[in-house]
C-alpha cells in the first residue's frame, strides 16, 4: 500500500507532498493540476512500469538553485511496512 509520494522537480509543481489515509483517498481539482500526473507516478512507484508515457522531470530552477529531480514513496507490503525508497533522476 502507498503510504505516502514526495516529488522535487517532477512533474506541474516544483515540489509535492502527499500523505494517504489507511482506506480511502480522494484527488480532486481543476484540470491541469496533476491528478493524472500523480496517479501514474503512484503506478510506477507500486508497480515499476509506466501506463503509458514516461513521466520525466523538468530540470527546472527553484529560488536560485538548480532542483535535483527526486521521488521519495513509502510503502507497506505484506513482509515488511513503512519501507521509504528514494528515486533520483540523473539526466544523460
Amino acid at each position: 500500500m502507498l503510504r505516502s509520494l514526495i516529488t522535487e522537480g517532477i512533474g506541474p509543481a516544483a515540489r509535492f507532498e502527499m500523505e494517504f489515509g489507511s482506506r480511502l483517498n480522494l484527488i480532486t481539482g481543476d484540470n491541469g493540476l496533476g491528478k493524472s500526473f500523480l496517479l501514474d507516478i503512484a503506478w510506477w512507484v507500486c508497480a515499476r512500469d509506466w501506463p503509458d508515457q514516461p513521466a520525466l522531470p523538468t530540470l527546472q530552477a527553484g529560488r536560485g538553485r538548480r532542483i535535483t529531480p527526486n521521488l521519495t514513496a513509502a510503502l507497506d507490503g505484506l513482509t515488511r511496512n513503512n519501507v521509504t525508497t528514494n528515486y533520483t533522476f540523473a539526466p544523460e
